[in-house]
């Protein structure tokens, strides 16, 4: 029965944005056999627009509408990898869809590494991280450092979630 859960269940990536998470769920799904949900692709997908055009244009409360439908879609499937937005753990309702059916795994980078271009809410990446971090470790089943390469991260992800079954 256990081997069966760690198959079905999704893996859940979250984290500061430009921890990893995208290219680390890449990675992870072709290890893995799975297929990479990444929330924030769909929300652009879903409102035809970039995560800058929605906050530029309807602001944070808009996109995090659009993140919550990104959410609910990809938590209804199983045996994903699942990225997240790096805010999509501000709401707990995501949470709660994420964990009904999937394991969460904190992608944690120094934050000297963390990129800031681009990315609407990293201007002032400390108070960010600051604030998140609580709310990262609460959800969080098993942080991941991604210190080393993206492959080994995957690795250690895959490895841990084989082994919580086992």
């Amino acid at each position: 029965m256990s081997r069966k859960i760690a198959e079905t269940e999704n893996i859940v990536l979250i984290g500061m944005p430009g921890c990893g998470k995208t290219v680390i769920g890449r990675a992870l799904a072709s290890l893995s056999n799975r297929a990479l949900f990444d929330t924030d692709k769909v929300v652009e997908e879903m409102s035809g627009k970039t995560i800058e055009q929605i906050f530029a244009g309807e602001g944070e409360a808009a996109f995090r509408a659009w993140e919550k439908r990104a959410i609910v879609l990809a938590a209804k499937g199983d045996g994903r990898i699942i990225a997240t937005g790096g805010g999509a753990v501000l709401d707990e309702e995501n949470c709660r869809a994420l964990t009904g059916n999937g394991r969460l795994y904190f992608i944690e980078r120094d934050l000297k590494l963390l990129p800031t271009i681009g990315r609407p809410l990293s201007y002032d990446i400390k108070a960010l991280y600051t604030a998140r971090l609580p709310i990262y470790l609460s959800w969080a089943a098993e942080t991941i450092k991604n210190d080393a390469s993206i492959k080994e991260a995957a690795q250690q992800i895959f490895d841990a979630h084989t082994k919580a079954y086992n």
